[in-house]
């Protein structure tokens, strides 16, 4: 899962030994990774990382896809406007930062070892409106309904 996601950087991970090796280098090179306590209260944490950075492209691309067809669709009304700006995702450092806030990481069990999963702004961006109308428009038209119901 680790070579999936990339988190072996500069490293061409294609054939098992390359993997291997690669996988070495951290657990032998990294602090974070150096025991088997450190390596299960932070193997989540970096696959995270990683898979965040390998679907920041595609997410944010997604996003302007639904501004631009927001904005198409109400181009007849001056007042509601709405812009997209992607953001940096949340790097390894940060995310650990975070699990301190959290609290509960261990490697005991799998809940403690995947505290990071609680950190919901992987990836970032900035949705910016131009009324509260234009608020309300987007989400129910383009998010999910507004009068209660789940879809």
């Amino acid at each position: 899962a680790l070579r999936l996601a990339g988190a072996f950087p500069g490293q061409a991970c294609k054939e098992d030994d390359d993997a291997l090796l690669a996988f070495m280098d951290l657990v032998i090179l990294e602090h974070d990774f150096s025991t088997g306590i450190l390596f299960w209260q932070n193997a989540y944490k970096l696959w995270l990382s990683e898979y965040a950075k390998a679907a920041d492209v595609e997410f944010h691309k997604q996003l302007k896809v639904i501004i631009e067809k927001f904005n198409a669709l109400y181009e007849h009304d001056k007042s509601v406007k709405v812009t997209y700006q992607p953001g940096p995702t949340k790097t390894y450092e940060q995310m650990r930062s975070k699990e301190v806030e959290l609290g509960g990481v261990t490697h005991e069990d799998y809940k403690g070892r995947t505290v990071a999963s609680k950190i919901l702004d992987v990836i970032r961006g900035s949705i910016t409106v131009s009324s509260p109308a234009a608020v309300a428009a987007l989400l129910h038209d383009f998010f999910r309904p507004l009068d209660g119901t789940s879809g």
